[in-house]
């Protein structure tokens, strides 16, 4: 471990000790993904202005919501995700809901930083650009920051990971459900302390199928609401709620997360919620994917609800025609990041 992200392994302390393994349906195990390994390389990655959303068949899926009671009273959505394709780096962050924007500031600077010097990914090089960009984060500025970057070798993939605050990452084998990587919550927030975080790699052949989960407390907040009260079941619950996840279509997963948060309509949900899950062995196939989804403004958060509510004239966009419409996306709280500039 190069510094201090907090993280551990299943070998060493299992997140959810009584947790059963969970098999998977039949077709989800090596065979299977020996067949997604042979997937088209540049598979098509679509857009879901409605639901705010991002999918790439077999690869990626991501989602931000805002809460419903934010949005009645006027905020904006202080969740937001980084996709940086080219470089293998994607994050999530969080800040308050003062400055909803911050979150989205501070991961365009990492992205701007990291192409800027034309980073290695080895840990202490990541974890210089990580101080650097925590350094420029104003003190009234705060907000989380976890994410990884990813590095590949012939037959192994390589998840470097950093993580501050009371986002999560979590790897996962999709096999059996076993959470082999998971962060805790920490005070090290990006604007209350200034050095930036650690970094810790771990390799992986990329014969066992992962998956990497990135998500925001607000995630956290459903699979703890839907949990069981206590006991031994309760486990098993929260298991069972991350199998909803890695047991089906990445392409998948937004739906996914939205009958979650749907399951139980006397709990309902109240904090925004950003969250995505990639398969790390076939990242390099995606397409130049580079932006930022998230972070936005009340004003821009209004607009967005008005476009849901009146209907978009593209709801769900192609990656050969986000160019074309990029006024369209920046209103759903999507900026891509061409050349490390935010436009």
């Amino acid at each position: 471990m190069y510094g201090g992200a907090l993280i551990f392994m299943e070998t060493q302390r299992p997140v959810c000790p009584d947790s059963p393994r969970l098999p998977l349906p039949k077709g989800h195990g090596a065979r299977s993904f020996e067949r997604l390994k042979k997937r088209p390389m540049h598979p098509t990655a679509t857009i879901d202005l409605k639901n705010r959303s991002l999918r790439v068949p077999h690869a990626l899926s991501a989602t931000v919501v805002t809460g419903p009671d934010k949005l009645r009273s006027g905020f904006g959505n202080g969740d937001c995700l980084l996709m940086d394709a080219p470089r293998g780096v994607f994050a999530v962050a969080d800040a308050s809901e003062r400055h909803p924007r911050a979150s989205r500031r501070l991961l365009t600077r990492l992205h701007k930083i990291l192409v800027r010097q034309d980073s290695d990914t080895d840990p202490g090089s990541l974890a210089n650009r990580l101080e650097e960009a925590y350094t420029q984060q104003k003190y009234t500025h705060k907000s989380t920051l976890s994410g990884i970057a990813l590095s590949h070798t012939a037959g192994q993939v390589t998840i470097h990971l950093f993580h501050g605050g009371d986002s999560m990452v979590m790897v996962v084998h999709a096999d059996d459900g076993r959470i082999l990587l998971s962060t805790r919550p920490d005070m090290n927030f990006a604007g209350r302390i200034r050095q930036g975080v650690g970094v810790s790699s771990h390799t992986f052949s990329t014969d066992i199928p992962l998956r990497v989960i990135l998500a925001t407390d607000g995630f956290g907040e459903i699979l703890k609401a839907l949990q069981v009260p206590d006991g031994p079941k309760q486990s098993q619950r929260t298991s069972s709620l991350l199998k909803e996840l890695v047991r089906a279509p990445l392409q998948d997963m937004e739906k996914r997360v939205r009958h979650l948060m749907e399951s139980d309509p006397g709990r309902p949900f109240h904090d925004d919620i950003a969250v995505m899950v990639l398969d790390p062995a076939i990242m390099k196939r995606l397409p130049r994917l580079a932006l930022t989804m998230g972070g936005t403004s009340p004003r821009q958060e209004a607009a967005f609800a008005r476009n849901v509510d009146h209907g978009w004239p593209e709801p769900e966009l192609t990656d050969d025609l986000w160019q074309d419409h990029t006024d369209v996306l920046r209103t759903a709280g999507i900026r891509f990041l061409p050349d490390g500039a935010d436009k």
